[in-house]
């Protein structure tokens, strides 16, 4: 899968003019495993050199991290797959367990857990959206405290008493609100 999103963002860096498009002004975006891909693909384009062709990304309810290897100094805080292990709507730890084990994940790889990666100090601005009942929500809480370390700009918007992925469910209170804060997200990441 991340071989095919940074095909896409490739294709799409290089056509951006023909759409209207500004390449100066390029970000990745998308949620859970989307999520996952948007900070990925960012990675993967810092870590070939060309750190100037992403100017931002936007990772709402992001996969970044896994329990078996969070770094050392980060593990007391990794807290939301024992608080929301079950009982949870819509995604639980036996649903990512199932996840990855078909994806065939290595837990120890930045690519597909960039909280792993030796490019974090390059990062872009980063806006990040968490709900606090879903097992990933110290995902993006744990890459927003490592992007802050090594100084790099973070905006996020936490969604307290929700689960994953809450505002496509019509009806559930902060869905609106969700999706404008992350237009704003994105405004803010492409204005730094």
């Amino acid at each position: 899968m991340l071989d095919d999103s940074l095909t896409a963002y490739k294709w799409a860096w290089h056509n951006a003019a023909k759409f209207g498009g500004d390449q100066s002004k390029f970000f990745s975006c998308g949620a859970s495993a989307g999520g996952g891909l948007a900070v990925s693909v960012a990675n993967q384009v810092i870590k070939a050199g060309k750190a100037s062709k992403i100017h931002g990304v936007v990772a709402m309810i992001p996969v970044t991290a896994h329990p078996s290897s969070i770094p050392a100094e980060y593990k007391s805080q990794y807290t939301s797959y024992t608080e929301n292990a079950s009982g949870v709507p819509v995604i639980d730890v036996d649903t990512l367990r199932i996840f990855y084990e078909t994806a065939g994940s290595d837990y120890n790889d930045e690519k597909g857990f960039l909280t792993l990666s030796k490019h974090l100090h390059e990062f872009p601005p980063t806006y990040i959206a968490t709900c606090g009942k879903d097992p990933l929500r110290d995902d993006g809480k744990l890459l927003e405290m490592i992007l802050q370390k090594e100084g790099r700009k973070t905006k996020s918007d936490f969604y307290d008493h929700v689960p994953h992925y809450f505002w496509l469910f019509p009806g559930v209170k902060g869905g609106k609100e969700f999706v404008a804060n992350v237009v704003k997200g994105a405004q803010w990441a492409l204005s730094q």
